[in-house]
């Protein structure tokens, strides 16, 4: 039998802890007959968790097996008549793109002056994309994770 990992187990508490307030926001959610409830339950409930600082923690191995998992579930949705009808979205899309360029300077510029956040993660929390992924990156690049994923998570609530 394969050996625990030390700091697997002092973490398993919080990675409980998380999974037990995403379980009661899920079934809260359900309850209620929101949409999705299983996904925005648990992310409304541990994300008000994490801003009451509760000391949660999510497996990090977990997530190469997770991404490609959402990520098929959400491309399972789009089907090959979608990209005929590109042609009548071309100006939504031109003007997105520029709402974009601007609503991620904006944002980052707020995440610098008013929230304090040094240059990398203010870039990684403010641009838009995946929130695995802007994470990944934004760590692997030294900006801190935890505020990443939160910026990420109230972005999605809202």
């Amino acid at each position: 039998m394969p050996r625990l990992d030390r700091s697997f187990l002092r973490t398993l508490p919080r990675y409980a802890l998380a999974m037990g307030i995403g379980l009661v926001g899920g079934w809260i959610a359900a309850r209620a007959g929101m949409p999705l409830p299983w996904m925005l339950g648990p992310m409304i409930a541990c994300t008000i968790a994490a801003l009451m600082h509760a000391p949660l923690a999510s497996p990090m191995a977990l997530r190469p097996i997770v991404v490609p998992v959402i990520g098929v579930m959400l491309g399972s949705g789009f089907r090959s008549d979608i990209f005929g009808q590109l042609a009548q979205w071309s100006v939504a899309l031109i003007v997105l793109a520029g709402f974009v360029l601007v609503a991620g300077g904006l944002s980052y510029v707020f995440y610098r002056r008013v929230g304090k956040y040094d240059p990398v993660t203010a870039y990684y929390a403010s641009m838009p994309g995946g929130f695995n992924e802007m994470i990944l990156l934004g760590e692997e690049a030294g900006g801190s994770g935890r505020r990443i994923a939160m910026a990420h998570s109230s972005r999605i609530l809202v």
